[in-house]
């Protein structure tokens, strides 16, 4: 619905430059026929109706698609109406605020159109309900009538004349009209029917009913409705002598009526103008042929100008591609900046049981035009951690925390990232951290003076050693060879759908590949393995399929930097847990002497879709909070309790060639998930001998299988527990 709705808009602005030029026609046109200006309306029909337009170099219209297909399609856009004093503003906001993923949501262009695209077609329901109610109505009216002559007949319910109906049209006269007045009233609905009127008046309100939005398109409706009762006026009046045409204006003046605009039916005789038409039909002077050829050329001039589209200059887009590479780099580094500072807060003495964290905001807030001779773009950006104890968070610093449990680690507002900018092309200079000052002050021009000069600022230290990326121009930072998420977002997603259907376990992964898939939910899921850097990640697609299975090229792409298998390469298990919106992947990552264990990831859709992760420290942490254990040295068994319930579980008898004693147990390291609406958690325990923390012993140890359950908190991450536990036939 949106791509329609954005191409019916494209149109309706484009057509708007016809319609002002012949409202400006009209006024130089006023001595010419009427039915010239008719058939200028009827260009404007064409505009409305013709989704393509032959290039000219004569044409006025300023762009060809004001609103680019990238509003719905890309991650940015620019509007191109042709105006320089409405592009040059609103594409400088733009590329300020708008980059779907950082300072609006994504997919927010898809989204905001298909709504837009909703009510829309709700508009054009609504106006063509209108007007088939209008016209049930005035059908009651006339359905008790006399037919008088051909075609023509008289109704007791009626005020006014006019014709009705569109397949076989008629003309209905009050009952109490004088022959006199009858007689001029029939000769102009008889023109009306020869000029075939009662066809276009209906199109023309179906039109508008389509470009409802669109405020030209009501003024030139009102505008047709009067040039059409000016022309049929015309047709009748030409042959009529002084009195004659006295009588016809007095027959004007007494079925003068409060027309709505938004009938779209019937042809009434005395509607749209009626002061107007008197005048020109007691002073009516035929027009000169030269005034007719004159509004000719005109309509011809108007169809060449207003009916073709500019011609398109040769394909530009490196400075759409440049600014697009350049907001994705201001993107990356907050992230980067953030995470860095995240990960510096989990292994200090301030950590408040953080969970995660978030850009909150990045926005272009000031430009130095000439800093010795330069000039330098100002990025404020901030960024949250979430605490899973926001009570317990102690404020300091110009600390802040929300309901829903983010900090604000310290002053907020107060990083910078700033850029040099040469034309078109931008590069990274440094990140200042300012808590009593402001882009333009003082302080902060010397500050920033400081960093540029002496290249202090780590931001600087990483431009001199970036990388230049040849596919998109991006400057990296050198720290960002280790953050294995920004190398994945250099993958082109067509790169990413071209690869094939994982078929089983794989030989080899190296490169990228599609280690999965859910082709009835439409989710593919890939690995990424970058040998440079010694890392997996994994992206995950959840693409939105049309009805006619065409792949749209706004599906959404999650980036994260898991491992997905070990060298045993197997590949993931995936589940889409429908009732509540999460996908499950399990993957096989630890494996070694006494170790074949997996990570299970959670994918939440709240908003956007939270991850959880579930490791092997997570786990073995809840095992051993959850088996306990006891060891008869005498009979040398092995008894294992579930100290949430008492009960014991198993019983294993230890051999004797084990060793001495049993001193402690290993829980975790072989062990395997089962995703499902019930998630089934597999541990096989083992033990350790005397001390010996090497490998553990596993024989006639039985297995155990766990429900896990999850708990969802108010900001969507998950929280893990063991619930019911059983005692598995199979034994090592």
């Amino acid at each position: 619905m949106g791509t329609v709705f954005l191409k019916v808009l494209n149109m309706g602005l484009t057509a708007g430059f016809l319609i002002l030029a012949v409202m400006v026609l009209r006024l130089f046109l006023k001595k010419a026929p009427r039915w010239i200006v008719c058939l200028l309306w009827a260009l404007v029909a064409f505009k409305l109706v013709c989704p393509f337009s032959p290039e000219s170099a004569f044409s006025l219209i300023p762009s060809r698609e004001p609103l680019p297909e990238k509003i719905m399609t890309g991650n940015s856009f620019e509007v191109n109406t042709g105006i320089g004093i409405v592009d040059t503003p609103v594409n400088a906001y733009l590329e300020d605020h708008y980059y779907e993923g950082v300072t609006v949501p994504e997919d927010n262009g898809n989204r905001m159109m298909n709504l837009f695209g909703v009510v829309w077609a709700a508009g054009v329901v609504l106006m063509l309900l209108y007007s088939l109610v209008s016209y049930y109505r005035l059908y009651r009216a006339t359905r008790v009538c006399i037919c008088t002559e051909k075609n023509i007949y008289r109704c007791d319910r009626i005020d006014t004349p006019f014709i009705l109906g569109i397949v076989r049209p008629r003309i209905y006269l009050p009952s109490g009209m004088d022959k006199e007045q009858a007689a001029c009233v029939t000769a102009h609905e008889k023109a009306h029917l020869r000029r075939r009127d009662h066809l276009w008046k209906p199109a023309g309100f179906l039109l508008l009913s389509v470009y409802w939005f669109q405020p030209l398109c009501w003024v030139s409706y009102i505008l047709l409705c009067r040039d059409i009762e000016l022309a049929c006026d015309e047709k009748v009046i030409r042959t009529l002598g002084r009195e004659d045409r006295k009588a016809y204006a007095e027959a004007l003046l007494s079925c003068s009526i409060r027309q709505s605009i938004l009938a779209a039916c019937p042809l009434a005789f005395g509607e749209a103008g009626v002061k107007e038409r008197v005048k020109k039909v007691l002073y009516y002077k035929k027009p000169a042929f030269r005034i007719i050829l004159a509004a000719i050329v005109c309509c011809i001039i108007a169809a060449v100008c207003f009916l073709t589209a500019p011609k398109e200059a040769g394909e530009s887009t490196s400075h759409e591609e440049e600014t697009a590479a350049y907001m994705e780099d201001v993107r990356m580094r907050a992230e980067w900046y953030a995470k860095t500072a995240y990960q510096t807060a989990l292994e200090g003495p301030d950590n408040y049981d953080y969970k995660s964290w978030r850009v909150k905001y990045w926005e272009k807030c000031y430009t130095y035009d000439d800093l010795e001779g330069k000039v330098y773009e100002v990025y404020r950006f901030d960024y949250e951690f979430l605490s899973g104890s926001p009570e317990d968070v102690v404020l300091a610093g110009g600390m802040a925390v929300t309901e829903d449990g983010w900090v604000t680690p310290d002053y907020p507002d107060s990083r910078y990232l700033v850029y040099e900018r040469d034309g078109e092309k931008r590069t990274f200079v440094t990140m200042l951290f300012e808590n009593d000052c402001e882009p333009g002050d003082e302080v902060f021009t010397g500050d920033l003076l400081t960093a540029i000069r002496e290249g202090a600022a780590a931001g600087k230290e990483q431009s001199e050693e970036a990388d230049q990326d040849e596919e998109n121009g991006i400057r990296m930072p050198a720290d960002y060879r280790v953050d294995v998420i920004a190398r994945m977002r250099k993958v082109g997603r067509e790169r990413w759908r071209s690869l094939p259907s994982p078929s089983g376990d794989v030989a080899d992964t190296s490169g990228i590949l599609c280690i999965g898939e859910i082709p009835e939910k439409n989710i593919r899921v890939y690995g990424y393995n970058d040998e440079e850097i010694g890392h997996q990640g994994v992206a995950i697609e959840f693409r939105h399929v049309r009805s006619g299975g065409v792949l749209e090229a706004d599906s959404e792409m999650y980036y994260y930097d898991w491992f997905y298998t070990s060298p045993r390469m197997l590949l993931p298990s995936l589940y889409w847990d429908e009732a509540n919106e999460r996908l499950q992947m399990s993957c096989h990552v630890y494996t070694g002497t006494g170790a074949a264990a997996e990570e299970l990831h959670i994918l939440q859709r709240y908003g956007t879709m939270q991850e959880t992760n579930f490791s092997l420290e997570d786990y073995c942490a809840l095992l051993r909070e959850r088996i306990g254990w006891n060891f008869d040295q005498e009979t040398r068994k092995l008894t294992l309790t579930d100290q949430k319930t008492g009960k014991i579980l198993a019983e294993a008898a230890v051999p004797a060639d084990a060793g001495e004693s049993v001193t402690d147990l290993e829980l975790g390291m072989i062990s395997g998930f089962e995703p499902g609406d019930e998630i089934k958690f597999t541990v096989f325990p083992g033990y350790y001998m005397d001390e010996m923390y090497g490998a553990a012993w596993y024989e006639g140890m039985p297995q155990l299988q766990f429900e896990l359950l999850m708990t969802q908190g108010e900001s969507g991450h998950l929280a893990f527990a063991l619930g019911n536990v059983k005692v598995r036939e199979k034994v090592w």
